[in-house]
């Protein structure tokens, strides 16, 4: 209510109105076993974030290719046993293509560990299809978006002309200076908000992380 009354409410994007009028949407928005969105849940959350920025969707986004991936999520590991449900993935990205990860992505990809990355990923996406917007888009964000195409950051690279993405609830502002971005996109989990950010993140530092030692066979 307060952030409706302040001279900088355009720049706040309330999602929790829009997902819960489609709650009993088919497909769920939701699975019941994670927290995480589905990429249906993702795809609404997508059209109010471009309505936001005076964007228009790709027109094709729901007509896109996809499978039905059976798999155990975040919630369902918790059971015991653990709790399996489908999710359909639609296979976004056809226009973008990744230009650039910094060495804590590549480092997780090359071992098979890229599941366990987080915070510090980072990648550059550039989408030369004449249909995309011509504008730099950066987004910092979280699981919600990913640094794998299959969310937010997949649907807003087949969209805009560059995407940067980087995992951090924190900005970096000497990388935003040095990119100078035409949009900046903030998307965080509720769950986090209890986290006070920091101004002193830096994404070079922290892609630079040196991987743990998984011990082999």
């Amino acid at each position: 209510a307060r952030l409706a009354r302040s001279r900088v409410a355009g720049s706040w994007i309330d999602l929790v109105g829009p997902l819960r009028a489609a709650r009993d949407a088919e497909p769920p928005l939701y699975l019941r076993t994670d927290t995480h969105w589905s990429q249906e849940g993702c795809r609404l959350a997508f059209g109010e974030i471009m309505r936001a920025m005076g964007a228009v969707p790709p027109a094709d986004l729901a007509g896109r290719p996809f499978h039905d991936h059976d798999g155990v999520r975040d919630l369902g590991a918790k059971l015991d046993p653990p709790v399996r449900e489908t999710m359909r993935v639609r296979e976004v990205q056809r226009d973008a293509v990744r230009v650039f990860a910094n060495p804590l992505v590549e480092g997780h990809e090359a071992r098979g560990t890229a599941a366990d990355l987080h915070v510090g990923a980072h990648v550059v996406f550039r989408n030369e299809s004449p249909a995309a917007d011509p504008r730099t888009l950066m987004l910092f964000g979280d699981s919600c978006s990913h640094f794998h195409p299959i969310f937010l950051t997949g649907l807003l690279a087949e969209s805009f002309r560059e995407l940067h993405f980087v995992w951090s609830a924190n900005l970096d502002w000497a990388y935003i200076e040095r990119v100078r971005p035409h949009l900046l996109l903030v998307e965080v989990a509720e769950r986090f908000l209890a986290r006070v950010p920091t101004d002193r993140f830096d994404v070079a530092a922290e892609g630079a992380r040196v991987l743990a030692h998984v011990p082999t066979a």
